[in-house]
C-alpha cells in the first residue's frame, strides 16, 4: 500500500534518499515524506527539490534526500509514506537488486 508502519513507538529519524536518470525534461522533482498521527490525514513534513537539468536529449542524473523527526506515540495511528512530484516520461526513479539507490531508512532514536 505504500504505507509504513513503526514496530514500537519511540523517536524515529526517517530518511529519504532518491536518485533519478533521465533525458533532462523535468527541472525539478521533488520528494516528500508525509506522515499522519492519526491513520487518515497526511502531512508533508519534509521535502527536497532536485534539478536534473533543462532541454532534451541528454541524459542526466539526480539526488535528493529528506529527513524528519517522528515522534511516534501509537504504532497503530502514527505512519508514513513517501511520494514523488513531477515526474516526466522521460525521467526514471532508479533501483538496482544489489544496491540501495533510493531507500528509506528508519533509526529509531529513542524512547518518546
Amino acid at each position: 500500500s505504500g504505507i509504513f508502519t513503526f514496530p514500537s513507538t519511540g523517536y524515529y529519524l526517517i530518511t529519504f534518499n532518491s536518485t533519478y536518470s533521465g533525458t533532462r525534461d523535468d527541472g525539478y522533482i521533488t520528494s516528500r515524506i508525509d506522515v499522519t498521527p492519526d491513520n487518515s490525514t497526511y502531512t508533508t513534513v519534509s521535502e527536497t527539490q532536485t534539478n536534473n537539468g533543462a532541454g532534451a536529449g541528454e541524459n542526466a542524473g539526480a539526488y535528493g534526500q529528506c529527513q524528519f523527526i517522528f515522534d511516534v506515540t501509537s504504532t497503530s495511528t502514527h505512519k508514513c509514506r513517501f511520494q514523488y512530484t513531477s515526474l516526466s516520461s522521460g525521467t526514471t526513479i532508479n533501483g538496482s537488486t544489489t544496491i540501495n539507490m533510493t531507500n528509506m531508512i528508519f533509526t529509531r532514536l529513542g524512547d518518546t
